[in-house]
């Protein structure tokens, strides 16, 4: 499966915004450090590949 890499940066900028709330540090996404983008871009990739997975067995 290929992820287009515009629909996995929305992803990791959602959750992001999760943990953004959650925390209550609303930090824009353009404000988080490069290390921690590529961590919630990691958990965004296997949160899509999992749905993707998730739909062709439910097919």
């Amino acid at each position: 499966m290929r992820i287009d890499d515009h629909e996995l940066e929305a992803a990791a900028a959602a959750i992001q915004r999760v943990v953004a709330n959650r925390s209550g540090r609303g930090r824009n996404w353009f404000a988080v450090p490069e290390a921690q983008r590529r961590q919630y871009r990691e958990e965004a990739r296997a949160a899509l590949e999992a749905a993707s997975a998730a739909a062709v067995g439910a097919a």
